[in-house]
């Protein structure tokens, strides 16, 4: 079985920037099955790009009528019924999500519902199929319908939150969870408004012991942090294994040994992923020129997934005169050199309006640098499991 992040934003900043994807996870192989979780803006797109076919699903579940989990639902119903043409599958949701609730929803049409079996969840309404189960799970959110699930097979019991302040019983709702996914929109202690902060998922781990914990759906002030230190905060007020997902992160789980799980990046080309920069010096698992090729938060240069026009950090002391972008766009890298040869050649007749002009690019090289550099630093778990979890990431339980 995988779990397969297609995105670990989460928020309405994070999802009009795009600082992270946010088309929500998929699950699959579960007992045959495969599910995608909270499609949220880039959800098809992104299936592509990471090689997944949105005809293989089997189901699509929509906690809440919030577009960072409801955007790409309809599409992806479209892709799993070959354009509503075949019968198939089961959409499962919130009451907002199917018939609406005040000011919220409906998230999907009646019509992108006509070819599927249609679940409308709650919580602890649960829902029997032939080889699992799935159990709506309580949320206290802006949605007052949104809900959450377990989804439980006689050899794995599977937990997602979705959005959800911390409450009093919430842990009795994802009680007997080998696996639990929440949405950890903020670190430290910083509470908001029907969401967990790192405290609050710390809180919960500790009442649910699951055998995995992985937090996703992050915001800006969680991403201005470093996820990954967050997820060690966990791991050490807990002792239990805590990742904190990326863009494209794939987790290979048996369902008979949950604990011995591996983490990869589904996309080898781009050999780290910015938000876990912080994690220490590590090799590169792609890139090995040689034996002293580690990453260095001087020195290296990280490719983006978020954006390619991204610019990366480059010396502020350079010559003013001297293009300062290192963009990884080899089109941008093109456009600028063919600038440069236009000012070289009209430095031959005019070297004052040459000088003006480089001053004005610099100035607004600069102003993009600002503008694109992220403070998200977090590079790619790869190929990890239980046994190396510890070593690589020094964790060590507290007391």
């Amino acid at each position: 079985m995988k779990i397969t992040f297609l995105g670990t934003g989460g928020g309405r900043f994070t999802t009009i920037s795009q600082k992270r994807m946010t088309g929500g996870f998929r699950i699959d192989s579960f007992n045959g099955k495969n599910f995608h979780i909270d499609p949220g803006p880039g959800a098809l797109v992104r299936s592509y790009q990471f090689g997944l076919n949105p005809a293989s699903l089997d189901g699509i579940f929509v906690s809440h009528s919030h577009t960072d989990h409801y955007n790409d639902a309809e599409v992806l119903i479209e892709a799993m019924t070959r354009g509503m043409t075949k019968t198939k599958g089961i959409v499962m949701g919130s009451q907002s999500v199917f018939n609406g609730y005040k000011q919220w929803g409906p998230a999907i049409s009646k019509y992108h519902t006509g070819q599927s079996e249609k679940l409308v969840l709650g919580p602890n309404k649960t829902k029997n199929f032939e080889n699992f189960t799935i159990k709506g799970t309580k949320t206290v959110h802006g949605d007052p319908t949104a809900v959450g699930f377990q989804l439980k097979s006689n050899d794995l019991v599977i937990s997602y939150t979705s959005d959800t302040k911390y409450f009093e019983n919430l842990y009795k709702y994802h009680k007997g969870s080998d696996i639990l996914i929440a949405s950890v929109i903020r670190p430290g202690n910083q509470t908001i408004k029907g969401h967990m902060c790192t405290r609050n998922f710390i809180n919960l781990v500790n009442e649910v012991k699951p055998k995995l914990a992985i937090m996703t759906h992050f915001g800006f002030k969680m991403l201005s942090e470093n996820p990954n230190d967050e997820a060690k905060r966990v791991f050490n007020e807990t002792g239990i294994a805590t990742l904190a997902a990326f863009d494209g992160m794939v987790v290979s789980i048996n369902p008979n040994n949950v604990s011995n799980f591996k983490v990869d990046a589904i996309d080898k080309n781009i050999e780290y992923h910015e938000s876990n920069l912080n994690s220490g010096n590590k090799e590169s698992k792609y890139n090995k020129k040689s034996k002293n090729n580690k990453i260095n938060n001087k020195s290296n240069t990280f490719k983006s997934y978020n954006n390619p026009n991204k610019n990366t950090k480059t010396n502020t002391k350079t010559n003013t005169n001297t293009n300062t972008n290192t963009n990884n766009n080899p089109n941008i890298n093109n456009t600028h050199n063919e600038n440069n040869n236009r000012d070289n050649k009209s430095n031959k007749d005019n070297k004052d309006n040459n000088n003006d002009d480089n001053d004005k690019e610099n100035k607004k090289n600069k102003k993009n640098k600002k503008a694109f550099v992220s403070k998200d630093k977090q590079t790619s778990l790869n190929s990890i499991s239980k046994n190396t979890f510890t070593k690589d990431f020094s964790y060590s339980k507290k007391g």
